[in-house]
């Protein structure tokens, strides 16, 4: 700013119009001295800040500028001195109340009669909002980059503005080859209408919510997927735009499918015992009936009722672990005895289906701190799963032993074993349901699934490996043993 020598009345005039331009600007306009001491203070200074002008001409201009920061202040002084002018300098001041404000500076040096530089001229724009607008946008350009659904943005003709890493992910395209392209690209031939009637919807101002449609992938193949699709509005309220967020439901659809085929099983396999029961008790309600006849229908009614019992309390341990109320009961125990019982009670199923069972279970106690019923339960649902899915004649091996500190237990057969693909489902729960031979063997689908949760919860592991369909499997339990 230039000082210079004007006529008298052109001068009056043109100070009174200076001083109208600073006294009503928004921004605050300070002037100071070389050695940063304030000497004016305009009315949107008081704004800004909160100090009225008695209280700040006068006053360093520091008292402004927050500790960390003055460093800032001498450095300013010095290009101001050299006669620079420092522009739109975003920083941080001070307001009375000791909040801190976002700002931007122009700062100009202020020229005498002769040209020397005897102070400065600064204009401070409060830039808060804008900050504060930054930082919103980039929260949410990261919520958007971050999210695990798809976000696409498109202008109303459809053509695609934007492209999410999960849209990538979802659909197969980059970005590079959908931004720019017309989203029409995902979209299957036979629902070109429906995206069609969507832009419209949009086009309105309205906003479609939870929408179950399908759409193409980069490979060719189709995903399901639930979308929901909202206007983008400019400043002036106009619809520009649409924003499309889109769940893949494939996880979800195949849980559902699976869920609704373990209740087709669990229907099968509850009504299944009820036949044999209902006609050993018409057979038990004939005087005519034998000892041997009775005896025999009260054998087969107890035989499907402890089938029915357990496949029961396998429901209700289900249920129980999914709602954390199963409790570990811990006691020392030896892990042979309990492999000898896991034997015994699948015995009649054994000889039922005419399998041979080689046991190798000598040597030394294995002890372990366990709970002596679920760990049973582990070898009775893996040794009856052996003898149900082996055709009749089949051989069941089980072997125990003590591998450095942990006790093995392997239990293999002959029987219909399984492919890689099902491999990584095994111990998934409703998974087992859908296997070959499920409803004709007799069982939920859920016996692996509880055996691996109570295997893992006694700080153990279990895996399953066959060589594939018809080649049998092997399942091995590894337990820690009590420390000596």
């Amino acid at each position: 700013m230039d000082i210079r020598p004007l006529p008298a009345m052109e001068e009056a005039y043109a100070l009174e119009l200076l001083a109208a331009i600073v006294s009503s600007s928004d921004d605050a306009i300070i002037s100071k001295n070389l050695d940063g001491i304030i000497t004016s203070w305009n009315a949107g200074a008081e704004r800004i800040f909160g100090y009225m002008p008695q209280e700040m001409i006068g006053q360093s201009v520091l008292k402004l500028i927050p500790p960390e920061l003055r460093g800032e202040e001498a450095e300013i002084l010095a290009q101001v001195k050299a006669g620079a002018r420092v522009e739109h300098y975003e920083t941080v001041r001070l307001t009375r109340a000791g909040a801190r404000v976002h700002v931007s500076l122009t700062v100009s040096p202020v020229k005498g009669p002769s040209g020397k530089v005897i102070g400065a001229s600064k204009i401070a724009r409060d830039i808060s909002d804008r900050i504060t607008a930054d930082r919103n946008s980039a929260v949410l350009a990261a919520i958007v980059q971050s999210s695990d659904d798809a976000i696409i943005s498109k202008d109303l003709t459809g053509i695609i503005t934007s492209w999410n890493p999960a849209a990538e992910r979802l659909y197969g395209f980059t970005a590079g080859e959908m931004v720019g392209s017309s989203i029409m690209k995902i979209v299957p031939t036979h629902l070109v209408g429906e995206e069609e009637r969507i832009l419209a919807q949009i086009r309105s101002g309205e906003k479609l919510d939870h929408y179950e449609t399908t759409r193409l992938t980069k490979t060719g193949g189709t995903v399901e997927v639930f979308i929901t699709v909202s206007p983008i509005r400019d400043h002036d309220g106009r619809v520009v735009g649409a924003s499309k967020i889109a769940r893949d439901m494939s996880a979800q659809r195949e849980a559902q499918r699976r869920k609704d085929l373990f209740l087709a099983v669990l229907a099968h396999e509850l009504r299944n015992p009820l036949a044999p029961i209902r006609n050993a008790v018409a057979l038990m309600k004939h005087e005519s009936l034998s000892e041997q006849q009775r005896q025999r229908a009260l054998l087969m009614a107890e035989r499907q009722t402890t089938h029915m019992a357990r496949l029961l309390d396998d429901l209700l341990d289900i249920s129980r672990l999914s709602t954390g109320k199963v409790e570990l009961k811990r006691e020392r125990m030896d892990l042979r005895v309990t492999a000898d019982q896991a034997v015994e009670s699948v015995r009649p199923m054994l000889l039922g289906r005419h399998h041979t069972l080689s046991l190798e279970n000598e040597g030394d106690p294995l002890w372990m701190q366990a709970d002596p019923v679920r760990i049973l339960q582990i070898l009775s649902n893996l040794l009856s799963n052996a003898v149900k899915y082996t055709d009749p004649h089949g051989r069941i091996g089980v072997t125990v032993a003590r591998e450095g500190g942990e006790a093995v237990v392997s239990v293999t057969d002959t029987g219909i074993g399984f492919s890689e693909q099902t491999r990584a489902h095994l111990f998934t729960l409703f998974a087992q349901a859908e296997g070959v031979g499920a409803l004709s063997a007799g069982g939920l689908g859920i016996g692996l699934a509880l055996t691996r949760e109570f295997v893992e919860r006694h700080g153990g592991t279990v895996q399953g490996e066959s060589a594939g369909p018809g080649l049998g499997s092997r399942f091995t339990v590894r337990l820690p043993l009590e420390r000596a």
